[in-house]
């Protein structure tokens, strides 16, 4: 199980604000429970994202969407770092779409979502863009709100000209990493805002 001593929550000015980290034998029961039936679980969250039904995913896997804050933007280099950077200052998106979405699961614990949405001119760039993005310490696409981000808990995915990265990161309480995992797989299916 991972912690961050941090917690993610949406100011007026829509910055993101630290607290405590807090732990509970209530908070990891309910990740047992969230851990059960994991996969079933997933499938069925990953169908109601291809959808667009997003709150319906998040509850199949026994979350609860508490906020969601997208942007959109006409280059990347800027909101990148990295070898990541490095690539799409010689090779520039068409468009950066980001989101940044905060679960809980009931019993007090809080995950957060980063997913990125890069589109390019066509389906090889995209391509060779995850191929330097999945590798683990290159640099990313910064998230909304200046969230930290690990990498532990990262799945990527092609959608014709868009390389779609997604991360999960526990913000308060304790998450099992398959849940978190799991948060990311769902979420490289969100389909952009």
């Amino acid at each position: 199980m991972a912690a961050v001593a941090a917690i993610v929550i949406f100011g007026g000015g829509g910055g993101v604000v630290g607290g405590g980290a807090l732990g509970s034998s209530a908070g990891g029961a309910a990740q047992s429970t969230l851990a059960r039936n994991l996969g079933a679980k997933k499938a069925d969250a990953k169908s109601a994202a291809r959808r667009g039904d997003t709150r319906s995913a998040w509850q199949r896997m026994g979350l609860r969407q508490l906020r969601e804050r997208a942007e959109r933007y006409g280059e990347c280099v800027t909101h990148s770092t990295g070898q990541v950077q490095r690539f799409l200052a010689s090779t520039p998106c068409r468009r950066l779409d980001r989101l940044l979405v905060v679960l809980g699961d009931g019993s007090g614990n809080v995950a957060v979502v980063a997913v990125a949405w890069v589109e390019f001119r066509g389906r090889a760039a995209a391509g060779r863009y995850l191929g330097i993005s999945d590798d683990f310490g290159t640099g990313y696409v910064r998230p909304i709100g200046g969230v930290e981000l690990t990498g532990q808990h990262y799945d990527s995915r092609v959608a014709g000209a868009v390389a779609v990265t997604a991360e999960a990161e526990p913000a308060t309480g304790l998450f099992d990493d398959r849940v978190l995992d799991a948060i990311a797989e769902v979420a490289a299916w969100i389909p952009r805002r």
